[in-house]
């Protein structure tokens, strides 16, 4: 069943890993970011243009906002740190914006058109928001696909597998390193503030797979390793 807690813990998940998304991105030089790569936007820019187009103008179906929205043939940003900058307050709104979705809300039906074809349909708004957070991550997979062809990893993708401390509450800044930290030989269980996690992780030789997503105040780690698992 669609619940205002799916989509506040889609939202979560969504703001964690455009997070780690875009931590890799930086690292890309701009050409090679908005080199056409034959994926169906083209580019890794484009690609995450795209995501904002589609993002701000759900958003504005769902919100009466005026957020702006381009012609879909069109870049929103060419900017990378300034689309970086829009995605990260985009995704505050939105993680905000589900606090107060209501069940009422989200079972009624409402008239739309897309502007691809202005066919006017009526739906419900559970239906279109579960589809604003499944566009997300489609086109994210086609992120991830070009970005792991360039030779760079994005990590852990799985919903299931991102801690649920970062799912339940980001702001909290308070983890249980086992949670993020394991490999065969070592888990560690106990409460660490975030900048202790992030120097030890650092510093740590063990080696394992280390989950990117710890917290909106720190650059991710980028270390190799990680399963994406069905």
């Amino acid at each position: 069943m669609s619940t205002p807690a799916l989509y506040q813990a889609f939202a979560r998940y969504n703001r964690a890993m455009n997070q780690a998304v875009y931590a890799v991105c930086a690292d890309i030089p701009d050409t090679d970011r908005k080199a056409d790569r034959g994926a169906f936007f083209k580019s890794v820019h484009g690609t995450l243009n795209h995501l904002m187009f589609g993002d701000n103008a759900w958003m504005n179906r769902f919100d009466s906002g005026s957020r702006p929205v381009p012609p879909p043939s069109e870049d929103m940003f060419n900017d990378f740190d300034a689309m970086r900058a829009a995605r990260v307050a985009l995704d505050s709104e939105i993680t905000t914006w589900t606090q107060a979705l209501t069940e009422t809300w989200l079972a009624e039906e409402v008239e739309w058109a897309a502007r691809t074809d202005n066919i006017t349909r009526v739906q419900p708004r559970w239906l279109l928001v579960s589809h604003m957070f499944n566009h997300q991550t489609h086109h994210r997979g086609q992120l991830t696909t070009i970005l792991t062809q360039m030779g760079c990893d994005v990590g852990v993708t799985d919903l299931s597998r991102i801690p649920g401390s970062l799912l339940l509450d980001t702001s909290l800044h308070l983890f249980t390193v086992g949670t993020i930290f394991s490999n065969k030989q070592k888990v560690i269980n106990k409460p660490v503030k975030i900048p202790d996690l992030f120097e030890w992780a650092q510093t740590s030789r063990i080696g394992v797979p280390v989950n990117r997503y710890i917290g909106e105040r720190l650059r991710p780690i980028r270390l190799s390793g990680g399963s994406n698992g069905a």
